[in-house]
């Protein structure tokens, strides 16, 4: 098949009309048609191939210039912040979402920071009461564990340490407990009729066996499901103060005794008293009496008595001779 014909031609001289002098017949096989197709699909391919795999190699550049280096700077300064470094704060080097993301993540580190300092502050200053407290606090689950002690607990019940102290309240001797099953149950009980309050005055054994008398004063933790987890709260030692309560209660019964029995007395002493008035009110009346008897006596009998005796003498000196001295002597 003859696809394109060419003619050939020869310039003409001065300007004539060219000279054809033959043509050229162009006529294309279908062999080597195919093979410059395939060869112009081998190329076309290959330079797919290559642009695909160069825009591949592209794209990872960028995702990896633009994202995934941010997002590992992100994720590295989210790991630093998981392990307590608070201190990672800048730009993931990057902008749009993820810059903005990187930005509020270094707001909650600085939102965190702040939190966990007062946490810190609020938690130093309070270990410290607990620390330096002259009152015993402790925590106590309703096993009878004691999950935390102070010192001042520690030195009331004279142990080493205060491992020891919560090692003992694990012991499988019933008897070396720091508080016994009957006393948990009573205190969780307290707790649960008393809207969580817990004050009491019980026994407790020291580590060498010493019994002491506390004041326990304490408030419920409840969990989720709203039953009484553990007690936490306050012992004070009472042993003395309550001896010297039972001394006043025997002084006072001694002194209800002695004021009892002075009331006794000074009714004995009323009515000796009455007694002895009426006594001497018997005795003025019977003195008395015998005045009035002694001077009737006095009036009546001796002075009878004393007229007729003188009348005797002077009947006597008139009849008897007698002497001058004599007559004077009657």
């Amino acid at each position: 098949e003859i696809v394109r014909v060419t003619g050939i031609y020869r310039a003409g001289p001065d300007g004539a009309d060219p000279e054809r002098l033959g043509s050229i017949k162009v006529v294309m096989s279908t062999d080597i048609v195919r093979a410059e197709i395939r060869h112009a699909q081998t190329i076309l391919l290959t330079t797919f191939f290559v642009l695909l795999a160069g825009l591949h190699i592209v794209t990872l550049y960028l995702l990896k210039w633009m994202v995934r280096r941010p997002i590992d700077r992100l994720s590295r300064k989210v790991d630093r912040i998981a392990l307590g470094d608070l201190s990672v704060t800048g730009s993931v080097g990057t902008r749009g979402q993820l810059a903005m993301f990187a930005a509020r993540v270094d707001i909650m580190v600085r939102n965190v920071g702040a939190t966990i300092n007062s946490l810190r502050a609020s938690e130093t200053k309070y270990r410290r009461i607990f620390e330096n407290s002259s009152e015993g606090i402790f925590r106590l689950d309703r096993d009878g564990q004691l999950l935390d002690v102070n010192p001042a607990m520690v030195r009331l019940f004279d142990y080493p340490s205060a491992d020891q102290l919560k090692q003992a309240s694990l012991g499988g001797d019933a008897r070396r407990r720091l508080f016994s099953a009957e006393q948990i149950s009573e205190l969780f009980a307290n707790a649960s009729a008393h809207n969580g309050v817990v004050a009491c005055e019980m026994e407790l054994r020291k580590l060498h066996g010493e019994r002491i008398w506390v004041e326990l004063n304490a408030r419920a933790i409840v969990n989720s499901s709203g039953s009484v987890e553990f007690l936490e709260g306050m012992i004070s030692n009472i042993t003395e103060r309550r001896r010297a309560h039972q001394r006043l209660l025997m002084h006072r019964e001694r002194l209800a005794g002695e004021v009892s029995e002075r009331r006794r007395a000074e009714a004995n002493l009323r009515a000796s008293k009455k007694r002895l008035r009426e006594l001497a009110e018997y005795m003025e009346s019977i003195r008395e009496e015998e005045r009035k008897q002694i001077a009737l006596t006095i009036h009546d009998e001796l002075g009878q008595m004393l007229t007729a005796l003188k009348i005797n003498l002077g009947l006597l000196g008139r009849i008897a001779p007698v002497s001058e001295q004599q007559a004077q002597k009657i």
